[in-house]
């Protein structure tokens, strides 16, 4: 009979741990989101792309490097600004992607 109780005192143990685990698991995964919100860089850029159908293109293109995790152009607006959401990626490098497909790109303090 005691070995029966330690069994399932055994089992409540593992549970226990199991849940903790979980519970801290799924802090850290908020924290990590958290942290990536806190570390991504937002860059704004003047640019001379003039149409959907190119930034679209060019979209795919960026979003092929490492890091980038959003893109939006406002081609309403006489700079054609691009804006780029990304983690660990220069606007450097970026600018490079733009410009190797034949656009103008400038980096806008903000």
């Amino acid at each position: 009979m005691n070995e029966l109780v330690l069994s399932c005192n055994k089992s409540r143990k593992s549970a226990r741990i199991y849940d903790n685990l979980y519970v801290n698991c799924m802090h850290a995964t908020a924290l990590n989101e958290h942290q990536r919100q806190d570390m991504s860089d937002i860059y704004v850029f003047r640019t001379n792309i003039d149409s959907s159908s190119v930034f679209i293109h060019l979209y795919r293109e960026l979003k092929k490097l490492s890091g980038v995790l959003d893109c939006s152009i406002d081609l309403e607006d006489c700079d054609n600004v691009l804006r780029i959401e990304c983690v660990d990626t220069p606007g450097e490098t970026i600018i490079e992607v733009i410009e190797m497909h034949g656009f103008f790109c400038e980096e806008l303090s903000y």
